[in-house]
């Protein structure tokens, strides 16, 4: 499976997302170049601040809108969209 990875917060969430997509990298998987190359995309969110609470939830959204790809955002159990 070819695998995107987004992430939208602060340096403790690019490192989440870094280490996740270590994760997901260590089997079959392979990282997709671009979203448009993949089958599942991550979007790693943060909630924490209202502002990238926002964010997230307009990039959500816009993906729901323009991909027919799986999309699977951590965190995001509490946002309402």
């Amino acid at each position: 499976m070819k695998v995107f990875t987004l992430h939208n917060g602060c340096e403790t969430n690019l490192y989440d997302s870094e280490k996740a997509k270590g994760l997901m990298l260590s089997g079959e998987n392979a990282l997709a170049e671009n979203r448009n190359d993949a089958d599942l995309i991550v979007f790693h969110v943060c909630t924490f601040a209202q502002h990238k609470e926002d964010e997230s939830k307009n990039t959500i959204e816009q993906l729901l809108k323009t991909t027919s790809k799986t999309l699977w955002c951590p965190a995001v159990t509490w946002m309402s969209i």
